[in-house]
């Protein structure tokens, strides 16, 4: 919660870490504006993949959804007028409403989540080219945000929508961009990327506005296209010509022949590990406790598999096959705790914990005889004596049983050759 709207976290300032679906759960003090900023574990539920770190996205007092709307309207739009401008039902709260919530409206959480991922590819790009020209992320996050805010403003103003798919609104967005940053960027570089860069984001925002849903491979690598792929290439494009001033600006989005094979070859994030078992009996007679599964949008992907966690030491992966070193024991290790990561080819990963536990098995009782004792051979009397003693494994109370023969008056007589044998029952 920004309480001095610096969007800078202070002491005084409570922040949380999200759950892995993106809730939190934030207790404040003061009525301000609350700041999501993501780091570099930060992953986009919609494809798996990590977004990057240092993306700040705002939210206006009282919210309880951060996004790329309540964003702009953070940077001075009203909620109407982004709504009225990227074409949002009227009776969508921007503050609050989750396209991803269990009962809501199909066609309005697709219309928003397309509209947030357009102004996400929006904001991505002009900052990007403007990274690349020099300026700190946050500056041309910053910039570029309110260029884009700015434009809604006017064109809710003038009643008419904004497209994101338009390379002219995405020029405009350029050139406001450029203006507000232009005694900290290399102004011609940036300049002279500009009608790639809108190109591009019109070609990548024009894949985006065609989806019919969020679910498919299809959709999940337009979306990783949008929010990844898109920024990479104008930062580096515009980083190009910077360092060879004069050459052209290499941005392959900017080309409509290659935005559909650019997604059809998006690689995905693995998105779920499964083990096959996660109980393995302490009298197994294989150390192999499970073969993991591995979820990816991308089917053909390979992966590689690695150990983590506190008993990762304990444990050998082969392949896809988890196994033990050595027995376990119930009655000295009931379960493992372990980390797997799977890491596909193109260096994008997926990590989940497991708890292995120990099957408890009935062992049978260990008797233990008393040791070794010596007589003296020839002697006339020689006597020897020793306790039996016996134990169980899981601790249970012990009854002993005589064979072939039973205690009399507390005692068992046997004699033989060399001597006699007395067992006493006590």
């Amino acid at each position: 919660v920004d309480y001095d709207g610096d969007g800078v976290l202070d002491a005084d300032e409570p922040s949380v870490r999200t759950d892995a679906d993106g809730s939190f759960s934030l207790a404040t003090t003061q009525v301000a504006p609350i700041v999501v900023l993501t780091d570099a574990t930060t992953i986009d539920n919609s494809t798996g993949n990590a977004i990057g770190a240092g993306i700040v996205l705002k939210a206006p007092a009282g919210a309880s959804v951060v996004s790329p709307t309540t964003t702009l309207v953070a940077n001075g739009a009203s909620e109407a007028q982004v709504k009225a401008a990227l074409g949002l039902s009227s009776s969508v709260d921007l503050n609050t409403f989750n396209p991803f919530a269990a009962g809501a409206d199909a066609t309005e959480a697709l219309a928003y989540e397309k509209a947030s991922v357009q102004i996400f590819a929006t904001i991505s790009a002009v900052a990007s080219a403007a990274q690349g020209a020099g300026v700190n992320q946050a500056a041309a996050q910053a910039a570029a945000f309110s260029a884009l805010a700015s434009a809604v403003t006017s064109a809710a103003t003038a009643s008419t929508q904004i497209d994101l798919s338009d390379a002219t609104t995405v020029s405009q967005v350029m050139a406001s961009t450029g203006t507000s940053l232009s005694d900290q960027i290399d102004a011609t570089a940036f300049q002279a990327s500009s009608t790639q860069v809108a190109a591009a984001v019109s070609n990548t925002n024009t894949a985006v506005a065609a989806l019919t849903s969020f679910t498919s491979t299809a959709a999940m690598q337009t979306i990783a296209v949008a929010t990844t792929t898109l920024g990479e290439q104008v930062k580096a494009g515009v980083q190009g010509v910077v360092n060879n001033p004069g050459s052209t600006v290499q941005i392959g989005l900017s080309d409509a022949n290659q935005v559909a094979s650019t997604i059809s070859s998006a690689n995905l994030a693995p998105t779920d590990l499964a083990l096959s078992a996660s109980t393995i009996l302490e009298s197994a007679q294989s150390l192999v406790v499970a073969t993991v599964a591995i979820t990816d949008g991308n089917p053909s992907d390979s992966h590689t598999l690695t150990l983590g966690g506190a008993d990762a030491a304990l444990f050998t992966l082969s392949g896809t096959t988890l196994s033990l070193k050595s027995a376990p024991d119930y009655e000295v290790k009931a379960s493992y705790t372990i980390s797997i990561t799977a890491t596909d080819a193109g260096n994008k990963s997926y990590s989940e914990s497991f708890t292995i536990s120990v099957g408890d098995v009935n062992e049978a009782p260990v008797l233990a005889a008393p040791g070794s004792k010596s007589l003296t051979e020839d002697a006339q009397t020689s006597t020897v004596s020793g306790a039996l003693s016996a134990a169980d494994p899981e601790g249970a109370s012990l009854s002993y049983e005589l064979v072939n023969g039973t205690l009399a008056s507390g005692s068992y007589t046997l004699t033989g050759t060399y001597g006699t044998l007395v067992l006493n029952g006590a």
